[in-house]
C-alpha cells in the first residue's frame, strides 16, 4: 500500500501543477472569436490580392 502511494505521488504533482495554467474567459472568447476586433490585414496586401508563382 505505502509503496502504490509513493508511486502515485509524482502523477497527483502533475495534475496539481497542470491545472494552475487554465484558460481566463478572455482566452476562450478569442478562440471562438477570433476576428472580434477586425479582420489581420499586411502591408502590400489588400482583399482580392492574388498570390501566384509569378507574384513578386
Amino acid at each position: 500500500m505505502k509503496k502504490t502511494m509513493i508511486s502515485l505521488l509524482p502523477l497527483v504533482a502533475a495534475g496539481l501543477v497542470g491545472s494552475a495554467f487554465a484558460a481566463t474567459e478572455a482566452d476562450v472568447e478569442n478562440s471562438f472569436n477570433p476576428y472580434k476586433a477586425g479582420m489581420p490585414s499586411a502591408p502590400g496586401v489588400t482583399p482580392g490580392t492574388v498570390i501566384t508563382k509569378d507574384s513578386k
